[in-house]
């Protein structure tokens, strides 16, 4: 899959410019709509042409047409990342920016999506990718909140692990180091309607659009 180049009607060059100065008078000069903005926002930071550190700034720079709250608005680039990540087109760089960016999401509360069973934590579902814990796993239909401890990830096994099971929970603990519950968040779906702009960007995938972007 490769998504077409993409012309830019909000981040001109004079844009980026004032962003990356970091200029806090600076302001877009009109109400934008929020996803093509959005989709243009994680393209110019995808491509390196302006830092990752200035989207909370770029986003403090505009008023948009069609209200979103922050929690929408984090859902929104968690699904316009997940998209752009299936580009197979895009070069090494990019690609190392998009995982990146990745890790400036944090999830909701996570009292909705299934941990082993949802697609919320890249494209697969954890059983997919960790097939020999899922078998093993307590709760195979449990809840991401309800494998955690505190601020800490505590899955549940029926029995005690073997060697290569220990090898692959090593491996899922790397994978989720850079998610982290917010419990002042509830998980929610985005409704995509007929008609929507959000057709012409990006394709919601449930298992991702309970995000909400950290502060940078």
């Amino acid at each position: 899959m490769s998504l077409s180049p993409l012309e830019y009607l909000y981040f001109t060059e004079d844009s980026i410019k004032e962003l990356k100065n970091g200029n806090t008078s600076f302001k877009f000069a009109q109400p934008l709509p929020t996803l093509r903005f959005l989709y243009e926002l994680c393209w110019v930071m995808v491509r390196g042409e302006l830092p990752f550190q200035k989207c909370k700034m770029a986003l403090e720079c505009v008023e948009f047409v069609d209200y979103a709250s922050q929690e929408e608005l984090g859902s929104s680039l968690a699904d316009i990342v997940t998209q752009l990540a299936q580009d197979l087109s895009l070069p090494g760089e990019n690609r190392q920016r998009v995982n990146k960016l990745n890790a400036y999401f944090e999830l909701g509360n996570g009292l909705l999506l299934k941990f082993w069973i949802d697609k919320w934590l890249g494209n697969n579902t954890l059983h997919e990718d960790f097939p020999d814990l899922f078998t093993i796993a307590q709760d195979a239909n449990s809840v991401i909140a309800a494998n955690r401890e505190g601020i800490n990830w505590d899955m549940r096994f029926r029995r005690n692990m073997h060697d290569w099971e220990v090898n692959d929970l090593v491996d899922l603990f790397a994978r989720l180091q850079h998610c982290h519950i917010n419990v002042t968040l509830i998980s929610r779906q985005l409704i995509s309607s007929s008609g929507d702009t959000r057709n012409e960007f990006i394709q919601s995938r449930k298992g991702i659009n309970n995000c909400a972007l950290e502060t940078l």
